[in-house]
């Protein structure tokens, strides 16, 4: 039988995402000064409806079109200031509806006999819609997020790996975020007869992980840079008990084989 080489899929979701305690609970918790964080007891349930369309070539290559509708969006940050007072508190809330048209990509490449990587492209245009009693808001822009690993068989055991990620200016709610990328790297070697293996890892190589946002809306004038700890170094040791060959066993037919075939166990 010869092998598909076109796969075509259609899909159609609803699904509910549902605040967390946090997100309810309306007791402030002080960051600093002039910035408060509160939950929001009357917050709702967000509805997602997402329609899909998927291509598979020869079991390798996988594209995909999307189109995604959200109600109740509540999922970003919201800011409510205090204009004599300076304070500003972050909640979340019920805010409109958000529109996202996406495509992605995904294509695994072997180059040569020791270098092979994989390639994922992911391009939507999102814009997010405020209902009437939260103001005006409707505005969309691009947002295209690249990834890459590349895998290297230095030899037979020891493997060397790199990967990267980079995604382009875009919004979140009220949020103009700035482009955003990292690059991480390691090294693994097997050793006690390929039984064991050492692995020396390196996120964020350049620390340049970090979170840069402006919101420019009502009275709201704010920036932040968010950077969390991100270079970090681990070495990892793992063992594999138990032998690495099991003799099989003699195949001996019961009653109830092709029942247990039936019910998948």
């Amino acid at each position: 039988m010869r092998p598909i080489k076109n796969i075509i899929g259609i899909g159609y979701n609803r699904g509910i995402h549902r605040p967390l305690y946090e997100d309810i609970n309306p007791f402030l918790y002080y960051t600093d000064l002039y910035d408060y964080r509160a939950g929001n007891p009357q917050l709702k349930p967000e509805y997602t409806n997402t329609i899909q369309i998927s291509h598979t070539y020869n079991q390798t290559f996988s594209t995909e079109l999307y189109y995604t509708v959200t109600n109740n969006a509540y999922d970003f940050p919201v800011y409510q200031q205090n204009d004599s007072t300076k304070v500003n508190i972050t909640l979340r809330k019920n805010f409109g509806q958000i529109f996202v048209y996406g495509a992605s990509f995904y294509a695994p490449v072997q180059f040569t006999r020791w270098w092979s990587a994989s390639f994922n492209l992911d391009a939507i245009y999102v814009r997010y819609k405020a209902y009437a009693q939260n103001g005006d808001f409707d505005r969309g822009k691009q947002d295209i997020i690249f990834g890459s690993t590349q895998n290297f068989t230095i030899t037979g055991t020891l493997l060397g790996e790199i990967s990267g990620r980079y995604e382009t200016p875009t919004i979140y709610g009220i949020n103009e975020l700035k482009a955003s990328y990292s690059v991480n790297a390691g090294i693994s070697k097997q050793i006690l007869d390929k039984r064991a293996t050492v692995k020396l890892a390196l996120n964020d190589v350049f620390n340049t992980d970090r979170g840069r946002n402006h919101a420019s809306y009502q009275n709201i004038d704010l920036s932040e840079v968010n950077k969390r700890d991100t270079r970090i170094v681990r070495l990892n040791f793992t063992y594999r008990f138990g032998k690495s060959t099991i003799k099989s066993a003699n195949k001996r037919n019961t009653g109830n084989d092709d029942e247990r075939r039936r019910t998948g166990n």
